[in-house]
């Protein structure tokens, strides 16, 4: 997901009846972000806490960047992160781990886990949330936050890969964690056009790599992580319309972006290396046609969940209708028309 979710989209969520994928994207989202899980506990209803709340140390609130070479120390309110920054008082420190909880000037947002502190530097009372306190390294170091299964190498070199060297791509590192591979390397735009992506895909090919973490360093902080698949044109659903490459992740910091990436496919689930030899082919219509049968037929079971009628009849006319709107899509495979295969079938 990019950016943050609706408000609707909370509110559905708080309510019970959003959809099953656009909701596991969301609480996806509120997994790692701080502003939106105090928006689902504000729609949540929960009452902020009296004036005061509970105690805590009295935080000595000198606020310091992590890059200014402060060792931290406990009760410091920090200023942590890069491309999204987030104040945070130190609670506790263990050689190079920090126990932080996050700091808001959004009291209005507090519930009865939180705790105001009513004098600060900032001439206004500010929120503690103790509760949302984590771990985290006191350096972006991937080895410290991830273990040993994890290995970063400097990439010195394209060798023979003539194209990303025409394209002036420069090699930064190549990430391993249980045979899940990345290529980091900076560009001087991204990847734009075909010839970028004809190169990028020699790249993850020829380092025999799981995905490609693409830099801007020029002109922003953020990084794209395409895989193969995003490497290639899609094709988005229900319009059947063409889609360009588009990135499996973006708008983090390298380093984020990689561990995201790790979080999402190592593990448990990769311990195992990922076969590297030749696969069974596989027919993109049969598989389009699974799919649009087992998104429709869900479908038709969550028109019980609305209260509305026209809204509830509207996803229950999908029984029954999963194989053909299956066989409408599939006509993008065929060279047909997707939006006259559905019109027709609306008017059925």
């Amino acid at each position: 997901m990019t950016g943050h979710p609706l408000d609707v989209d909370l509110a559905d969520l708080v309510d019970g009846v959003l959809e099953a994928a656009r909701a596991t994207e969301v609480e996806a989202h509120l997994d790692e972000c701080l502003l939106c899980r105090l928006k689902r506990r504000r729609l949540e209803g929960t009452p902020a806490p009296a004036p005061g709340g509970s105690p805590l140390p009295a935080p000595a609130f000198d606020v310091m960047a992590a890059e200014n070479g402060v060792e931290p120390a406990v009760d410091d309110l920090w200023i942590a992160g890069t491309d999204d920054r987030l104040l945070v008082l130190v609670r506790s420190v263990a050689g190079d781990r920090v126990t932080a909880a996050p700091v808001t000037l959004d009291v209005g947002a507090a519930d009865e886990e939180t705790v105001i502190v009513e004098e600060s530097p900032f001439r206004t009372a500010v929120a503690v949330h103790p509760a949302l306190a984590m771990e985290i390294p006191r350096a972006a170091d991937l080895r410290s936050m991830r273990g040993r299964a994890c290995a970063a190498r400097a990439l010195d070199g394209w060798g023979d890969l003539v194209l990303a060297e025409q394209r002036g791509w420069v090699p930064l590192a190549t990430v391993d964690e249980v045979g899940v591979v990345l290529v980091v390397f900076d560009t001087p735009h991204g990847l734009e056009d075909e010839l970028d992506f004809d190169a990028a895909r020699s790249v993850l090919t020829r380092l025999n790599a799981s995905a490609l973490v693409v830099l801007t360093s020029e002109l922003g902080e953020t990084a794209d992580v395409f895989d193969a698949a995003a490497l290639h044109a899609g094709i988005d659903m229900p319009s059947g319309t063409h889609s360009p490459p588009r990135p499996l992740i973006s708008g983090l910091v390298a380093f984020d972006a990689v561990a995201k990436f790790l979080d999402q496919h190592s593990g448990a689930r990769a311990m195992s290396a990922p076969t590297r030899g030749p696969v069974e082919r596989v027919e993109v219509a049969d598989v389009l046609r699974e799919a649009a049968a087992a998104a429709a037929a869900d479908l038709a079971r969550q028109g019980a969940r609305f209260k509305i009628a026209p809204k509830r009849r509207g996803y229950e006319s999908l029984a029954g209708a999963d194989e053909a709107i299956a066989a409408a899509l599939a006509t993008a495979f065929e060279g047909g028309s997707v939006v006259d295969k559905l019109q027709g079938l609306a008017g059925e």
